[in-house]
């Protein structure tokens, strides 16, 4: 049996990213989201999450990006002078240890369920923080608590995240991705070299927003995953290989 799950990042990061989501889930092959609780379309995607049911909303917890939920002050090197999240190519992120991000999740998991009504489908992470070994062990702990799912974007992840009983799809694609690789012939190759199992498709689809162009660079692929996401041509092309798409695992 092949199943699959299809996850668009960054719901809530702009209107664009919250509305190109939302379509894609209700006109597509979207079957789940993973929220960013801290970011300036959050409220939008908290309503709409509430409102709804059908798609699988996770926690992307956010070490990256926009300002902590929680105290500043554990976060130690991973916050600037201005108490902003230092960037991913900083490098900060590779010394964080458990104690110094365990409150900033817990904030920010506490935010998803006070606005969302119930917990996350999964966790992952913004720019795969969550698996970095001294963050990984923070979210392994609440994922185990809650029992919630994790994403392994690596084989070293998946290892111990299986390892220790935390429930992880058994195959992570992120080769959707780039304005070169977003297109309906790409996808299908992706579809048809799918193996047996759960897998997990990460995706950033978008509709045009002058917030979004004015926060990330990538902006232009987004429209275009949006517009395959949605294209009669993958929906069929999921149905002749018998590929079953779910929105979530259940840990």
């Amino acid at each position: 049996m092949k199943q699959l799950i299809v996850t668009a990042d960054d719901f809530g990061l702009s209107p664009g990213v919250v509305d190109g989501i939302v379509d894609a889930h209700d006109r597509g092959i979207v079957t789940a989201t993973s929220l960013m609780v801290n970011a300036p379309a959050a409220d939008e995607a908290f309503s709409w999450a509430r409102e709804h049911h059908s798609l699988g909303v996770g926690l992307h917890f956010v070490l990256t990006f926009g300002r902590p939920v929680g105290p500043a002050w554990p976060l130690g090197d991973l916050v600037d002078d201005n108490g902003d999240f230092l960037r991913a190519e900083s490098g900060a992120h590779a010394k964080a240890s458990q104690s110094q991000v365990a409150a900033e999740l817990r904030a920010q998991l506490e935010r998803f369920e006070a606005h969302v009504g119930r917990p996350p489908t999964h966790i992952d992470g913004h720019h795969h923080v969550h698996a970095i070994p001294g963050i990984l062990n923070t979210v392994i702990e609440a994922a185990r608590r809650h029992r919630i799912p994790v994403r392994s974007p690596d084989e070293a992840t998946l290892g111990r995240l299986r390892a220790i009983g935390v429930a992880s799809p058994d195959t992570f694609v992120d080769t959707f991705y780039g304005e070169d690789n977003v297109s309906v012939d790409k996808l299908v190759e992706i579809l048809d070299e799918l193996p047996e199992g759960t897998t997990e498709l990460m995706c950033h689809p978008a509709t045009e927003d002058a917030v979004l162009e004015s926060l990330s660079s990538y902006t232009g692929a987004r429209y275009k995953e949006h517009q395959t996401l949605v294209s009669a041509v993958v929906q069929q092309a999921l149905s002749e290989r018998e590929i079953e798409l779910v929105a979530s695992l259940q840990s």
